[in-house]
């Protein structure tokens, strides 16, 4: 596993303490401050024992101290945005990302480009954590201007399912189905070994809803993430894989803004169309309809899960109150749930709360995605490109960012370093996992039975380099983890170094910062909580308004030519 891992090689890291006049650079201190942001905006559960190991040992050796300071993913924004437009100095090392404002600031100039520390030998850590060709699909303004952090390009959610209730469901052969299933052809034994399918799913959530009160059968929050509209979302195989889409030339996932991605088409080296799904007239000159046959209309796939989630609104399946819900995991791990979205990364750690709070509790999970579940090749897309970055701003001085960098080079040039603030201290947070037999299994971290250890390795320590699969009470966490890693499962969206300049403009800064496209982007989320009443027409009415309202279609041209132009600008540059 670890060798197709390290193929790729990629990282992290992050801090934050005192603050300093504005206006000068923030050197001459030791410390190195890191902001970040987590769940609550409170400091992650044991965190200040590994800060203090590593200030006390390692950090002292080096000539460093670190100091972190989290908030809220909102309130970090909006004061990430403050601090960088002020030139303030109360920070040496922050958080950001394409999803954030990373384009923006690279082009402004308000971080540093570090891609010389990654070439150089005095940073042999770094040098050999991040091979050039990962650097160079994760520039921005030419530069690389943030650490990449990631171990795989593509995250896997899974289904959170109550064990216990579902081996309750399972032995329940006086269930009678609901209007909503009753054409299912499943019964109670088909869930003795576990939920297989999204019919199993639906039984089991059904049962909930009749014989547990008070449990929310499929918990979500009210962004419709992480929840009931990611299971009927990927119910059923897409009829188009990524390498499908490689082959036509059709380049995917050109992010716009959050929210917001476009599609190329490609002949012969020439940006043929371009289409902007539920945004663009797909009607629009180069638009949708100009792509190749099969790929020149939309899926019409939304309509069933549109109906489905709409079911399950009706049926109580989904939280009543769910427009109120923001931390759906709390709620589940609190026994209100009966099954919840998470990444599989999360599970020991779920698991632990769960059963701290609710004796007697069993956790599994069910893969959703049938694409995932069948370990199908081909379907996974990538433009290895990392979803988070971190950066330093240009307020601090020179002199302090070598010593920021050296504390990043030593961070990943053991797995003993990278390990302290990835898992925590060896023996209080985590340990090798073990064999029945006692033999420690390679390439595992158990840490059932230790102090708990939630800081958010993907805002500092991910790199390919030192991944440990985590040991799990359910066999498929295990399985499912090595084929999350597995290299070869990843199809390369084309010209994938290329990224979109959402800046390049005044003009186009305009259309794509449109209060009528942010309305827009919004407008799904009912529909995906199931909260409209006959959502097929009322869908078709959104998207018939949209695409004859002259402004947003003025606005969306404007994007849409931008992506056909810088793309074929890259593609001459080649």
């Amino acid at each position: 596993m670890k060798k197709k891992i390290t193929a790729c090689a990629l990282a992290a890291l992050a801090a934050f303490t005192t603050f300093t006049a504005c206006g000068k650079k923030g050197g001459g201190s030791s410390d190195i401050r890191f902001y970040l942001w987590s769940t609550d905006g409170g400091e992650p559960a044991g965190f200040s024992k590994v800060l203090n190991e590593f200030n006390s040992g390692a950090g002292k050796d080096l000539g460093v101290k670190l100091a972190f300071s989290f908030d809220t993913q909102n309130n970090y924004k909006q004061k990430l945005n403050l601090a960088m437009s002020a030139g303030e100095t109360r920070y040496d090392v922050v958080f950001d990302a394409a999803w954030i404002y990373l384009s923006d600031f690279a082009k402004k100039d308000y971080y540093y480009n570090l891609e010389p520390y990654f070439q150089s030998d005095e940073y042999p850590g770094l040098k050999q954590a991040f091979d050039q060709n990962f650097l160079n699909k994760n520039k921005f303004n030419g530069g690389v201007y943030g650490i990449p952090l990631t171990q795989t390009f593509s995250d896997i959610s899974v289904a959170y399912i109550r064990k216990d209730w579902r081996e309750l469901c399972a032995a329940d052969a006086s269930f009678v189905k609901p209007a909503g299933i009753s054409s299912s052809t499943v019964t109670a034994d088909k869930l003795s070994d576990g939920i297989d399918d999204f019919e199993e799913l639906e039984y089991y959530l059904y049962w909930i809803k009749q014989n547990k009160s008070g449990v929310v059968p499929a918990l979500s929050n009210n962004d419709a993430t992480w929840g009931a509209w990611d299971l009927v979302n990927t119910h059923r195989l897409v009829s188009k894989s990524a390498n499908d889409y490689k082959e036509a030339g059709i380049k995917t996932s050109i992010l716009v803004r959050q929210g917001v991605e476009a599609t190329a088409y490609i002949k012969n080296d020439e940006v043929m169309a371009v289409g902007i799904n539920d945004y663009l007239d797909p009607n629009a000159a180069d638009g949708l309809g100009k792509f190749p046959a099969g790929f020149n209309t939309v899926d019409s796939k939304w309509q069933e899960d549109y109906e489905i989630i709409r079911r399950w609104q009706e049926d109580g399946i989904i939280d009543p109150d769910v427009m109120s819900v923001s931390d759906s995991d709390t709620k589940f791990e609190a026994g209100m749930g009966a099954c919840v979205v998470q990444s599989i990364n999360n599970f020991s750690a779920v698991e632990a709360r769960l059963k701290a709070n609710n004796p007697g509790a069993e956790l599994e999970i069910f893969v959703n995605d049938p694409a995932v579940r069948e370990k199908k090749s081909g379907y996974a897309q990538t433009d290895f490109k990392a979803w988070n970055y971190l950066c330093v701003p240009k307020t601090v001085s020179k002199s302090k960012l070598d010593g920021i960098m050296k504390f990043m080079d030593w961070l990943f040039k053991s797995e003993e370093n990278h390990d302290l603030f990835q898992y925590g201290i060896k023996g209080v947070h985590w340990d090798v996992a073990k064999d029945e037999n006692g033999n420690e299994i390679e390439g595992t971290v158990n840490t059932i039975g230790f102090e708990s250890y939630t800081f958010p390795a993907y805002e500092l320590t991910w790199n390919a380099n030192y991944i440990r699969v985590q040991a799990a009470s359910d066999p498929k966490v295990m399985e499912y983890m090595e084929y999350m890693f597995d290299m070869d499962r990843y199809v390369e969206i084309p010209y994938s170094d290329f990224t979109f300049d959402s800046q390049r403009t005044e003009k186009l800064i305009s259309a794509v910062n449109s209060p009528l496209l942010a309305t827009a982007i919004s407008e799904a989320k009912s529909y995906q909580l199931g909260q409209i009443a006959n959502p097929i027409a009322a869908w078709n009415s959104k998207l018939e308004n949209r695409f004859g309202n002259v402004d947003l279609q003025t606005a969306m041209k404007t994007i849409q030519a931008e992506v056909k132009f810088q793309l074929q600008q890259f593609i001459d540059s080649l």
